[in-house]
Parts: C-alpha cells; sequence; structure tokens
C-alpha cells in the first residue's frame, strides 16, 4: 500500500483519537480533517464515517492480540487461560486511557460490540473445533455467555478502576474462567 495513504489515514486516526482523549463527545468529520490537516474528501477516501476509525481500530487491536496469543502458544494449549488474561492485560495498559474513554461512553457501545463479536468468533472456532458437534448450540452459548462476561467486567474495571489492579483482575477472571471450564467439561 502507499506510504502515502497509510500516512494519511495514520494522521486522521491520531487526529480522531486525540479529539476523543479530550474530552469531544461528537466528534464531526470536519474537526477531524481540520486536526488532520486534510481535506473532508481526503477523510472519505479512508473511512465512511467517523465510526469506522474506532471500527477499524478494534479489528486491528484484536488482531494483534490474537497474534500475540499466538506468539505465547495459547492455541496449542486454550485451557491455559492465564496467558489469554495475561495478553488482554497488556493489550489494555498500552491504550488505557483510551479504553476508559470508550467504556464510559455509550456512544461507542458498537467498539464494544464489535470486539465482543471478533472474540466470541475466534473462541468458538478453537473450542468448537475440538468437541462433540452434536452439542455445539449449548456449547455456543456457554461461549456467548462467558464473552460478554469477561467483557462487561473489563468494561466496569474501566469505568470504576474497582479497587484492584489490571493483574488481580487477570487472576480473577482466569481462576472464574477455569472452573467454568471444568464445569462445562464434566457435563459433557
Amino acid at each position: 500500500m502507499d506510504r502515502r495513504f497509510l500516512k494519511t489515514e495514520k494522521a486522521i486516526r491520531e487526529a480522531y483519537f486525540s479529539l476523543l482523549l479530550s474530552g469531544e463527545t461528537k466528534i464531526s468529520v470536519a474537526e477531524i480533517a481540520r486536526k488532520a490537516d486534510i481535506d473532508r474528501k481526503t477523510f472519505y477516501l479512508h473511512y465512511q464515517s467517523a465510526d469506522d476509525i474506532v471500527v477499524a481500530y478494534a479489528r486491528e487491536t484484536l488482531n494483534e492480540l490474537l497474534n500475540m496469543l499466538k506468539k505465547r502458544g495459547f492455541y496449542s494449549e486454550p485451557y491455559d487461560l492465564a496467558v489469554l488474561f495475561e495478553c488482554l492485560n497488556e493489550m489494555m495498559m498500552k491504550d488505557v486511557d483510551l479504553y476508559r474513554r470508550l467504556s464510559r461512553d455509550h456512544n461507542y457501545d458498537f467498539f464494544w460490540e464489535t470486539i465482543r463479536a471478533i472474540v466470541n468468533e475466534s473462541v468458538s472456532d478453537l473450542y468448537l473445533r475440538n468437541l462433540d458437534r452434536r452439542n455445539s448450540k449449548e456449547i455456543q452459548t456457554y461461549i456467548d455467555f462467558y464473552t460478554s462476561g469477561i467483557l462487561a467486567v473489563y468494561r466496569r474495571w474501566l469505568e470504576t478502576g474497582d479497587g484492584m489492579s489490571l493483574d488481580e483482575l487477570g487472576k480473577y477472571l482466569s481462576r472464574i474462567s477455569v472452573t467454568a471450564i471444568q464445569i462445562a467439561m464434566d457435563k459433557k
């Protein structure tokens, strides 16, 4: 891809997230273009709307997370959930202020739904391939419940700080997750 195109796209993202972190609630394409020092028409060569920037960020962040998990061997031993939460926490700490902002403003619920859907799909692919397909609807219900719950707990932590460190949160969630998986597997 053309370096100028990538440079402009990066400038658009930086402008958007700078405005978001400064407390702006409704960010217009005109504001983004002004801050990125581009024309509005140039913006539309990269994104259809300001929300598309956030969706693209969610997809890139999750791809980075999936690559981290792969490098740390999570897919060869998918029940070692400590690795999952260590990687999640590491990703979160890179942009914790941004995640806090996205968590506190319900205009960005679509960001969290995008993340939930991608994580749900990845977890489904990982676990359903290793389990009895006859129970796939039941297992998918467990996965939906699990991914939604984990995301809700992280969002609450981001919104409130919850009086615990992110490492503590990851350890609690890992223990809870292992217990839930053991119960589900024993049932099978």
